[in-house]
């Protein structure tokens, strides 16, 4: 329903309520003035983000809050547009931290069976949270964390390699950049794309289909370049096919892959990173 006439949900064992002040609680919004309300919204680490999406699509059709707990995500639908676009900002339910989905255009959403599933505009139904591409497209994850000092605020550094701490099943490598004294200046490479595998028991081809790994640490060192009082990590990971998904009347025999072979799934978890720079003098 539109945000305007109020949007309550629950989550766990609480009733959860939408509105202009973010999602609060209400088993903790009954007893809270309207100025200290964002201090106790399970929205307040986007409040700057929630506030601006309710000021602006608060009349639209669709704000709607879903918990996923096989997923351990909350999945708030925002309305851009009505019956045309909409993004998701979802907090992992373990960390409390949040993110935003784009590319998912979702009038509700539902979870049936453990899954999460939502209703396009169009009238079709879909499952989220599935396979390692987006319908037949590449998922892309772009990110970047909060400025820091490094605990020696006033001294300049140089900032010089990075470590990403990654556990991933997939072959990918994301593209690492910095930006300094927030600039957000930082220049990222093309990520390696991490496919979903082709081995097929029975149909693969020895020496030829790729079978798939366990999940595996990686922690290569990438160079950087920065200078700077403090600094902010990017970071780009790509997963997805690398073929196009026979489509029935246009695939080619021999040729086309059938979606059945672009349905396994991909994961690619940043666990942290280290970084090595040089202090200079302080200013």
């Amino acid at each position: 329903s539109p945000l305007g006439r109020r949007c309550f949900t629950k989550v766990a064992s609480d009733l959860a309520l939408i509105n202009i002040d973010g999602v609060l609680p209400l088993s903790k919004g009954l007893g809270q003035d309207r100025g200290a309300a964002a201090a106790i919204a399970i929205t307040k680490n986007i409040n700057n983000a929630m506030n601006e999406a309710a000021r602006s699509y608060s009349t639209n059709f669709g704000w709607e809050l879903r918990a996923y707990p096989k997923g351990t995500m909350a999945v708030l639908n925002v309305p851009i547009t009505e019956n045309d676009t909409q993004h998701q900002y979802v907090m992992n339910t373990l960390t409390g931290a949040w993110c935003r989905f784009t590319g998912m255009n979702a009038n509700c959403w539902a979870v049936f069976n453990e899954n999460l599933y939502f209703g396009g505009n169009s009238g079709s139904i879909f499952q989220a949270d599935t396979t390692g591409s987006d319908y037949d497209g590449t998922i892309d994850a772009i990110g970047q964390t909060a400025y820091s000092y490094f605990k020696s605020g006033g001294q300049l550094k140089q900032w010089k390699l990075i470590q990403p701490l990654i556990t991933t099943d997939a072959t990918s490598i994301p593209a690492i950049g910095i930006s300094t004294d927030f600039k957000d200046n930082a220049t990222l490479g093309t990520p390696t794309t991490a496919t979903d595998v082709t081995a097929l028991y029975d149909t693969a081809v020895y020496d030829t289909d790729v079978y798939p790994i366990e999940s595996r640490n990686i922690s290569n060192w990438t160079s950087i370049d920065g200078i700077g009082q403090c600094a902010s990590i990017h970071f780009r990971a790509s997963t997805g096919p690398t073929f196009s998904p026979a489509v029935w009347g246009t695939a080619r025999w021999g040729s086309s892959y059938w979606y059945e072979q672009a349905s396994g799934d991909v994961t690619i978890r940043l666990n942290g990173f280290n970084i090595l720079y040089e202090t200079g003098g302080v200013l």
